[in-house]
């Protein structure tokens, strides 16, 4: 069946290659050729519609089961790293008292001393990576944002809202000016 809609195809393309308009008739032809391609483009997205719509409807449903078995591992996931996160955070702090005592007590030696230098043990270079049997955990910090008064951001983090700014044009078909947007019309044919 794709074979000889492949064939269709390569016949309007061989027989429509040179379109020439010069006058009103070669207008009308174009015109008429352009509407004869057009639908044969409707036709074949049609034909591959017909051939695919089981096929996606089937991956959907595919889809949509795996992602609600998912669904309770995912939410077990989310558990797992915010028990672990809190830990880690406890565990950094724990780690910055121990080792500012440490650091106390050294300063306190260093004076009843009077020496010049003391070693301080480190046991404070943080919880970079824990190995289990089968995995490495490690904590990493995610950095995102809020907006908490749009007034305030600078201009050049704010973005034109194309959609309103596209709809407003076509709605006045170009009449509507708006500072910083230049208004562009093209043309096009419409075969019917």
């Amino acid at each position: 069946m794709q074979e000889e809609l492949k064939k269709e195809v390569d016949l309007v393309l061989y027989e429509n290659q040179s379109i020439v308009v010069g006058n009103k008739e070669e207008y009308s032809n174009a015109g008429d050729v352009l509407k004869l391609v057009k639908n044969k483009v409707k036709s074949l997205e049609d034909k591959r519609k017909e051939y695919t719509s089981g096929l996606v409807a089937q991956k959907k449903a595919i889809d949509d089961d795996f992602k609600e078995m998912q669904k309770p591992l995912k939410e077990l996931i989310e558990k797992i790293d915010n028990v672990m996160v809190v830990w880690n955070i406890a565990e950094q702090k724990r780690l910055n008292k121990e080792q500012k005592k440490l650091e106390d007590e050294a300063l306190e030696k260093l004076k009843e001393s009077g020496e010049s230098d003391v070693d301080v043990e480190i046991i404070n270079e943080g919880l970079k990576s824990n190995r289990g049997d089968i995995a490495t955990s490690t904590m990493t910090q995610n950095y995102t944002f809020e907006v908490e008064n749009i007034d305030e951001v600078p201009r050049e983090y704010l973005i034109v809202d194309q959609v309103k700014v596209g709809k407003i044009v076509r709605e006045s078909k170009g009449k509507t000016k708006i500072a910083g947007i230049k208004n562009i019309t093209t043309n096009k044919i419409n075969s019917r």
